[in-house]
Protein backbone atom coordinates (compact mmCIF):
# COMPACT_ATOMS: atom_id res chain seq x y z
CA UNK A 1 0.00 0.00 0.00
CA UNK A 2 1.02 3.67 -0.11
CA UNK A 3 2.24 3.74 3.49
CA UNK A 4 4.59 0.78 3.01
CA UNK A 5 5.85 2.18 -0.31
CA UNK A 6 6.67 5.44 1.47
CA UNK A 7 8.53 3.60 4.23
CA UNK A 8 10.54 1.61 1.69
CA UNK A 9 11.36 4.86 -0.12
CA UNK A 10 12.69 6.39 3.13
CA UNK A 11 14.84 3.34 3.83
CA UNK A 12 16.37 3.49 0.37
CA UNK A 13 17.08 7.22 0.60
CA UNK A 14 18.84 6.83 3.96
CA UNK A 15 21.21 4.13 2.72
CA UNK A 16 24.02 4.31 0.14
CA UNK A 17 23.10 3.13 -3.35
CA UNK A 18 25.97 0.62 -3.42
CA UNK A 19 24.60 -1.44 -0.53
CA UNK A 20 23.51 -4.94 -1.51
CA UNK A 21 20.23 -6.29 -0.14
CA UNK A 22 19.59 -9.94 0.73
CA UNK A 23 15.95 -10.82 1.37
CA UNK A 24 15.64 -13.71 3.81
CA UNK A 25 12.28 -13.89 5.61
CA UNK A 26 13.20 -17.37 6.87
CA UNK A 27 16.46 -19.27 7.50
CA UNK A 28 18.40 -16.00 7.41
CA UNK A 29 21.49 -17.75 8.76
CA UNK A 30 22.07 -18.93 5.18
CA UNK A 31 21.91 -15.36 3.89
CA UNK A 32 24.41 -14.28 6.56
CA UNK A 33 26.87 -16.96 5.43
CA UNK A 34 26.39 -16.01 1.77
CA UNK A 35 26.74 -12.27 2.31
CA UNK A 36 29.85 -12.69 4.45
CA UNK A 37 31.70 -14.18 1.49
CA UNK A 38 31.79 -10.82 -0.31
CA UNK A 39 31.23 -8.20 2.41
CA UNK A 40 33.06 -7.16 5.58
CA UNK A 41 30.01 -5.69 7.37
CA UNK A 42 26.46 -7.04 7.55
CA UNK A 43 23.35 -5.19 8.77
CA UNK A 44 20.50 -7.49 9.83
CA UNK A 45 17.32 -5.39 9.76
CA UNK A 46 15.53 -6.52 11.77
CA UNK A 47 15.08 -9.21 14.41
CA UNK A 48 11.52 -8.22 15.30
CA UNK A 49 10.26 -8.46 11.70
CA UNK A 50 12.08 -11.77 11.37
CA UNK A 51 10.29 -13.05 14.49
CA UNK A 52 6.93 -11.88 13.17
CA UNK A 53 7.58 -13.92 10.01
CA UNK A 54 8.31 -16.93 12.19
CA UNK A 55 5.24 -16.43 14.36
CA UNK A 56 2.75 -15.70 11.57
CA UNK A 57 3.53 -18.88 9.64
CA UNK A 58 2.74 -21.16 12.60
CA UNK A 59 -0.62 -22.96 12.67
CA UNK A 60 -3.13 -22.07 15.38
CA UNK A 61 -2.65 -25.32 17.29
CA UNK A 62 1.12 -24.76 17.50
CA UNK A 63 0.63 -21.23 18.81
CA UNK A 64 -1.27 -22.66 21.77
CA UNK A 65 1.93 -24.31 23.03
CA UNK A 66 3.76 -21.21 24.26
CA UNK A 67 6.77 -23.13 25.58
CA UNK A 68 7.27 -24.71 22.15
CA UNK A 69 7.03 -21.28 20.46
CA UNK A 70 9.62 -19.93 22.90
CA UNK A 71 11.99 -22.77 22.02
CA UNK A 72 11.40 -22.30 18.30
CA UNK A 73 12.21 -18.58 18.50
CA UNK A 74 15.31 -19.17 20.62
CA UNK A 75 16.51 -21.90 18.26
CA UNK A 76 16.08 -19.51 15.32
CA UNK A 77 18.05 -16.82 17.17
CA UNK A 78 20.79 -19.32 18.06
CA UNK A 79 21.23 -20.11 14.36
CA UNK A 80 21.59 -16.41 13.54
CA UNK A 81 24.13 -15.93 16.32
CA UNK A 82 26.13 -18.96 15.22
CA UNK A 83 26.14 -17.77 11.62
CA UNK A 84 27.29 -14.29 12.65
CA UNK A 85 30.06 -15.67 14.83
CA UNK A 86 31.24 -18.03 12.08
CA UNK A 87 31.12 -15.37 9.38
CA UNK A 88 34.35 -13.65 10.40
CA UNK A 89 32.89 -10.22 9.58
CA UNK A 90 31.18 -7.48 11.56
CA UNK A 91 27.46 -8.20 12.04
CA UNK A 92 25.04 -5.56 13.31
CA UNK A 93 21.59 -6.70 14.42
CA UNK A 94 18.74 -4.18 14.57
CA UNK A 95 15.78 -4.89 16.83
CA UNK A 96 12.94 -3.13 18.63
CA UNK A 97 11.99 -2.97 22.29
CA UNK A 98 8.31 -3.95 22.17
CA UNK A 99 7.85 -4.60 25.89
CA UNK A 100 7.97 -1.02 27.17
CA UNK A 101 4.26 -0.28 26.74
CA UNK A 102 1.09 -1.73 28.19
CA UNK A 103 0.37 -5.46 28.07
CA UNK A 104 -1.38 -6.23 24.74
CA UNK A 105 -5.00 -7.31 24.84
CA UNK A 106 -4.73 -10.29 22.48
CA UNK A 107 -2.80 -13.50 23.00
CA UNK A 108 -0.65 -13.55 19.85
CA UNK A 109 0.52 -9.98 20.53
CA UNK A 110 1.51 -10.97 24.09
CA UNK A 111 3.31 -14.03 22.73
CA UNK A 112 5.13 -11.89 20.17
CA UNK A 113 6.16 -9.40 22.86
CA UNK A 114 7.51 -12.22 25.03
CA UNK A 115 9.55 -13.98 22.33
CA UNK A 116 10.93 -10.64 21.11
CA UNK A 117 12.15 -9.93 24.64
CA UNK A 118 13.71 -13.40 24.96
CA UNK A 119 15.48 -13.16 21.59
CA UNK A 120 16.69 -9.61 22.32
CA UNK A 121 18.27 -10.89 25.53
CA UNK A 122 19.79 -13.85 23.72
CA UNK A 123 21.39 -11.77 20.96
CA UNK A 124 22.47 -9.02 23.36
CA UNK A 125 24.25 -11.57 25.57
CA UNK A 126 26.27 -12.78 22.58
CA UNK A 127 27.01 -9.30 21.19
CA UNK A 128 30.23 -7.41 21.87
CA UNK A 129 28.30 -4.14 22.24
CA UNK A 130 24.63 -3.26 22.73
CA UNK A 131 23.17 0.18 22.00
CA UNK A 132 19.68 1.42 22.91
CA UNK A 133 18.68 4.42 20.78
CA UNK A 134 16.38 6.82 22.63
CA UNK A 135 15.22 10.06 20.96
CA UNK A 136 17.95 9.55 18.37
CA UNK A 137 20.69 9.20 21.02
CA UNK A 138 22.56 5.86 21.18
CA UNK A 139 23.21 4.61 24.72
CA UNK A 140 25.89 1.96 25.25
CA UNK A 141 23.95 -0.48 27.43
CA UNK A 142 26.76 -2.92 28.21
CA UNK A 143 29.12 -0.10 29.13
CA UNK A 144 26.46 1.46 31.36
CA UNK A 145 25.79 -1.87 33.04
CA UNK A 146 29.49 -2.40 33.75
CA UNK A 147 29.77 1.06 35.29
CA UNK A 148 26.82 0.43 37.59
CA UNK A 149 28.09 -2.98 38.73
CA UNK A 150 31.77 -1.98 39.10
CA UNK A 151 33.14 -2.22 42.66
CA UNK A 152 33.83 0.84 44.78
CA UNK A 153 37.27 2.34 44.96
CA UNK A 154 39.70 1.26 47.67
CA UNK A 155 38.62 2.45 51.08
CA UNK A 156 34.91 1.97 50.36
CA UNK A 157 34.28 5.45 49.02
CA UNK A 158 32.63 6.31 45.73
CA UNK A 159 34.78 6.34 42.60
CA UNK A 160 33.95 9.99 41.99
CA UNK A 161 32.38 12.88 43.83
CA UNK A 162 29.55 13.04 41.30
CA UNK A 163 26.67 10.68 42.18
CA UNK A 164 25.31 8.33 39.55
CA UNK A 165 21.59 8.32 38.81
CA UNK A 166 19.39 5.51 37.56
CA UNK A 167 15.91 6.51 36.36
CA UNK A 168 13.05 4.04 35.95
CA UNK A 169 10.23 5.13 33.67
CA UNK A 170 7.03 3.42 32.55
CA UNK A 171 4.07 4.19 30.35
CA UNK A 172 1.39 3.36 32.93
CA UNK A 173 0.75 2.51 36.57
CA UNK A 174 1.01 -0.97 38.08
CA UNK A 175 3.68 -2.20 35.65
CA UNK A 176 6.38 -2.95 38.23
CA UNK A 177 8.43 0.26 38.46
CA UNK A 178 8.31 0.42 42.27
CA UNK A 179 9.16 -3.26 42.67
CA UNK A 180 12.10 -2.96 40.28
CA UNK A 181 13.34 0.17 42.09
CA UNK A 182 13.12 -1.66 45.42
CA UNK A 183 15.12 -4.57 44.01
CA UNK A 184 17.80 -2.22 42.65
CA UNK A 185 18.05 -0.44 46.00
CA UNK A 186 18.71 -3.76 47.72
CA UNK A 187 21.18 -4.93 45.06
CA UNK A 188 23.17 -1.68 45.17
CA UNK A 189 23.10 -1.71 48.99
CA UNK A 190 24.43 -5.28 49.03
CA UNK A 191 27.20 -4.22 46.64
CA UNK A 192 28.26 -1.59 49.15
CA UNK A 193 26.88 1.37 47.23
CA UNK A 194 25.33 4.32 49.05
CA UNK A 195 21.95 4.44 47.34
CA UNK A 196 18.84 6.50 48.09
CA UNK A 197 15.40 6.24 46.41
CA UNK A 198 13.61 9.33 45.13
CA UNK A 199 10.21 9.99 43.57
CA UNK A 200 9.26 13.62 43.16
CA UNK A 201 5.51 13.14 43.34
CA UNK A 202 3.10 10.36 44.34
CA UNK A 203 -0.64 10.35 43.75
CA UNK A 204 -1.85 7.90 46.41
CA UNK A 205 -3.96 7.89 49.55
CA UNK A 206 -2.15 4.90 51.06
CA UNK A 207 0.58 6.86 52.81
CA UNK A 208 3.20 6.12 55.48
CA UNK A 209 3.78 8.37 58.50
CA UNK A 210 7.45 8.97 59.28
CA UNK A 211 8.94 9.28 62.77
CA UNK A 212 8.67 13.07 62.57
CA UNK A 213 4.95 12.86 61.72
CA UNK A 214 5.15 13.57 57.98
CA UNK A 215 3.60 11.51 55.19
CA UNK A 216 5.24 9.84 52.18
CA UNK A 217 4.49 7.09 49.68
CA UNK A 218 4.76 3.51 50.92
CA UNK A 219 6.73 2.44 47.86
CA UNK A 220 9.58 4.80 48.77
CA UNK A 221 9.46 3.49 52.34
CA UNK A 222 10.04 -0.04 51.07
CA UNK A 223 12.84 1.22 48.83
CA UNK A 224 14.47 3.08 51.72
CA UNK A 225 14.40 -0.04 53.88
CA UNK A 226 15.87 -2.05 51.00
CA UNK A 227 18.69 0.50 50.83
CA UNK A 228 19.26 0.28 54.59
CA UNK A 229 17.96 3.80 55.23
CA UNK A 230 15.41 5.42 57.53
CA UNK A 231 12.45 6.64 55.43
CA UNK A 232 12.40 10.41 54.93
CA UNK A 233 9.94 12.67 53.10
CA UNK A 234 12.92 14.03 51.17
CA UNK A 235 12.66 10.78 49.21
CA UNK A 236 9.07 11.66 48.21
CA UNK A 237 8.50 15.39 48.78
CA UNK A 238 5.06 15.66 47.17
CA UNK A 239 2.25 13.26 48.09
Amino acid sequence: DDEMRYRVKLHRERRPSDWQTYEAPFAAENAIAEAAETHDTLLFDCLTVYLSNLLCQLPEEQLRDEAAVYRLAQDAAAKLIAAAQASGVRCVFVTNEVGAGIVPGNKIARLYRDIAGLVNQQVAAAAEAVYLTVSGIPVDIKKLASQISAPLSEGGGPRSARPQTVMLMGTSSHVGKSILATALCRIFHQWGRRVVPFKAQNMALNSYVTKDGLEMGRAQVAQAEAAGLTPSVDMNPVL
